[in-house]
């Protein structure tokens, strides 16, 4: 695996999070996105969630090995995003009522 051990299992955490608790999170994305001007749709909400967990990683990465995730950790961390995005997508969509 290229990924960061570290890195990974705090991703994995914090999408298993929100499952969880997805009707809170969506809240709380919905809130921040409308805070900013931003229509708050469920592609704009998973766009959201991607772009946070990419920007953290990258931060980590920083921070832990001085430097950003290199194009195989981020082929690796994007494929993974896929399939967790495609994931959130279908929990979102069979709860959503607000529009």
């Amino acid at each position: 695996m290229n990924v960061d051990d570290n890195a990974k299992t705090f991703l994995e955490k914090y999408i298993d999070a929100i499952f969880q608790e997805h009707e809170e999170f969506e809240d709380i994305f919905r809130n921040i996105l409308c805070g900013q001007g931003i229509e708050p749709n469920l592609e704009t909400i998973l766009s959201y969630i991607i772009g946070n967990v990419i920007g953290f990683l990258d931060g980590f990465y920083l921070s832990k090995h001085n430097r950003t995730m290199n194009v195989n950790e981020r082929k690796e961390l994007i494929d993974f995003l896929k399939s967790r995005a495609f994931q959130l997508r279908e929990v979102f969509a069979s709860t959503r009522v607000k529009a």
